[in-house]
């Protein structure tokens, strides 16, 4: 049932008719998710998707997924049952919520604004290889993530390696007036995705891991700010101007 309407969801063009799907997709999620508590799932299996979850909704705040998951593994069965539900359903909500509201843009957007998007996707890739080529003059073999992998590059925009040590780069290209700005909760997923990264290529585990937040103008939040002064040895940033051509 909650695949076929997820299906249903993605087929529809009108904003109002995702709308009416989500909700008995929501629906779908709350009953289903109940079943947890009846399903064979042992608490290593339960532990481990509960913290992909954490992952998602961003709960993890830089935390690594080995000290959440010995924090975990200490706490009753039943309890972690309903944390996963909740966590299920927060997260069905929240990615849904986003796909409607992109829809609605989409579908809104003049030709205007559709060309102003693709340009300003041009100027961020633009960016990531001026960030890359100014790391591979400083002797690093720099992975151009971002570029690679698109919006699959988990948060990395480069990878960049030198001896024993690996830095991840994210990097934001935005005006000082600009709207947009690296607020904390981006800062702490980035933090959360580097040690994504490390778990799965555990090649890289005994390296030194450096973590660094470039961007083109004065644009972190206060509150963004204070966490990375606060804790320089899980993250730095540095201002790098977009070069002129």
């Amino acid at each position: 049932m909650f695949k076929n309407l997820l299906s249903k969801f993605f087929r529809k063009e009108s904003n109002e008719a995702a709308t009416k799907v989500e909700e008995e997709i929501e629906e779908a999620t709350i009953v289903e998710s109940h079943t947890s508590q009846d399903c064979e799932m042992d608490k290593e299996e339960l532990v481990d998707k509960l913290i992909e979850l954490y992952r998602q909704n961003d709960k993890l705040a830089g935390q690594s997924r080995v000290i959440a998951k010995e924090k975990l593994q200490k706490i009753p069965l039943n309890i972690l049952k309903n944390r996963y539900d909740a966590e299920l359903k927060r997260y069905i909500r929240l990615n849904l919520r986003k796909r409607v509201e992109q829809k609605s843009q989409n579908k809104s957007s003049t030709p205007a604004q559709k060309k102003s998007y693709i340009a300003n996707i041009k100027k961020g890739k633009a960016y990531e290889k001026q960030i890359g080529d100014y790391f591979e003059k400083q002797g690093y073999i720099v992975k151009y993530n971002g570029i690679e992998k698109g919006k699959k590059d988990d948060s990395i925009d480069l990878i960049a390696i030198k001896k024993d040590e690996i830095l991840f780069v994210q990097c934001k290209n935005w005006k000082e007036n600009s709207k947009y700005k690296v607020t904390q909760q981006m800062v702490k997923a980035f933090i959360g995705d580097t040690y994504k990264f490390i778990e799965e290529n555990p090649v890289y585990k005994n390296y030194t891991i450096k973590r660094l937040f470039v961007i083109s103008n004065k644009i972190l939040t206060k509150s963004a700010y204070a966490f990375i002064k606060n804790n320089p040895q899980l993250i730095d940033f540095q201002i790098i101007k977009e070069s002129e051509k």
